[in-house]
């Protein structure tokens, strides 16, 4: 009897995974051409393809099968494409993950053999513009000069600018940084020189570009300076961190690029020791041709005054920003270093609700991410833009460079920082057409 039971269970239970599976299920026969191709072509070749951040290409079927088994892998942990917002906050129009679907047809691929397939069923190879993302730019602005890296160098900011020689005002539609040498640059951030608040630290940083530090510390504030004391905005146009993609503004959006100006790469270059590296970035702009509506302004929300004790797990660290103006935030992009663990943004409006707009439970310095919303926040003016993060100074976090002292804010990736980048557009400045 008790056999019969276990029998009549173990059939019910056969026919309701098996149903179940159908449900959710990919084609029976999985083959790379037909059903695997079109994933990589539309979440993974911007990235993994030649002369780009990833280490391998996978463009095509050779590329892609000695590296099955650990996309596979990957995939399943759900580490590959890199995203790690909260879906249960917000909504998104660049989230990156794969859906069920995509993972479970890697999956069954990969275990059924990882087979080609056929190749008439290929979907038609997207065409990519050589060394840039973001397609063909209008202009490029390559630094004066090579930056050499001497072979005692480890850790440094370097400050250097760049004239745009624009005879006129011009409408920024799509920025995008390229490295000279991938290995050493680990982080750029942009300014447009026309809004920075001290124009002469900006002529003395140029004048010494090889400079790493500033005893005034006016060079620090400038990788984390939001509003201004009247709402005005940082001049930070945009970057390159770890892992993100260029940015491209939706239509009728700009930021303006005033004639005259420069930008001011603020480059923080990381690499080990006893090899000479040298670097020459370049910044390419696409300019808007179409009216522009609604300029688009660069902040960050951060704080520079905090300890992170030895040893500590979760310690915390809060920054926050008082809006001056109605504003609607159309990207933010949290930044910390080697012990960062977790990055929340929620706002305050003057009326004492409380929103949630971004969690970041897992944060990883090696894919610094920019997270677009599906629609922008729109936040009064008074609305205090909070965020909070937690540290992992322990002996348990791997990454940890010296889980025996404590921690202060610093430009070195041995030391950390907390800022959240963010651009917006203001409600008081629309263009028109």
């Amino acid at each position: 009897m008790k056999v019969y039971v276990f029998l009549i269970a173990l059939i019910a239970s056969t026919l309701w995974a098996s149903s179940t599976f159908a449900d959710n299920s990919v084609p029976t026969s999985v083959t790379f051409s037909r059903d695997v191709a079109p994933i990589f072509q539309n979440h993974c070749q911007s990235c993994h393809r030649p002369g780009e951040a990833a280490p391998m290409a996978l463009l095509t079927y050779e590329q892609v099968r000695p590296w099955s088994k650990s996309i596979r892998e990957k995939v399943a942990a759900r580490t590959m494409p890199p995203w790690y917002a909260d879906p249960a906050i917000g909504k998104w129009k660049n989230e990156q993950k794969l859906t069920e679907d995509e993972i479970r047809t890697i999956v069954s691929w990969v275990e059924g053999g990882a087979v080609e397939g056929d190749t008439a069923d290929l979907p038609a190879p997207k065409t990519w513009t050589p060394g840039w993302l973001m397609g063909e730019p209008d202009m490029v602005f390559t630094l004066p000069r090579e930056q050499v890296l001497p072979p005692d160098l480890v850790d440094q900011y370097r400050y250097v600018a760049i004239p745009m020689g624009l005879a006129e005002d011009v409408w920024m539609e799509a920025f995008e940084v390229r490295p000279g040498n991938r290995s050493v640059v680990h982080h750029v951030n942009v300014f447009e020189s026309s809004h920075l608040y001290d124009p002469e630290l900006m002529k003395a940083l140029a004048a010494a570009s090889d400079q790493s530090k500033d005893a005034s510390g006016k060079a620090r504030k400038m990788s984390g300076q939001g509003f201004g004391p009247n709402g005005e905005p940082s001049g930070r146009v945009g970057g390159f961190l770890p892992g993100d993609v260029p940015f491209v503004l939706p239509e009728g959006h700009g930021v303006l690029l005033p004639a005259n100006s420069s930008l001011m790469l603020q480059i923080h270059y990381h690499k080990d020791p006893g090899k000479e590296e040298r670097d020459r970035t370049s910044v390419g702009v696409r300019i808007r041709k179409t009216p522009v509506k609604q300029r688009v302004y660069g902040g960050a929300v951060d704080n520079c005054k905090f300890r992170i004790p030895a040893g500590a797990e979760n310690h915390e660290v809060e920054a926050e920003l008082t809006l001056e103006d109605n504003v609607r935030i159309t990207a933010m992009s949290p930044h910390m270093h080697l012990r960062g663990k977790d990055f929340r943004v929620w706002a305050e409006l003057p009326n004492g609700e409380k929103r949630d707009i971004l969690n970041v439970p897992r944060y990883d310095f090696n894919w610094q991410l920019t997270y677009e919303p599906a629609e922008p926040v729109a936040l009064p003016a008074g609305t205090k833009l909070k965020t909070r993060a937690h540290y992992n100074n322990s002996k348990g976090n791997q990454f940890n460079p010296n889980p025996e002292i404590d921690v202060e804010w610093g430009e070195p990736t041995t030391d950390e920082m907390m800022l959240m980048f963010f651009r917006y557009t203001r409600e008081r400045d629309p263009l028109g057409t």
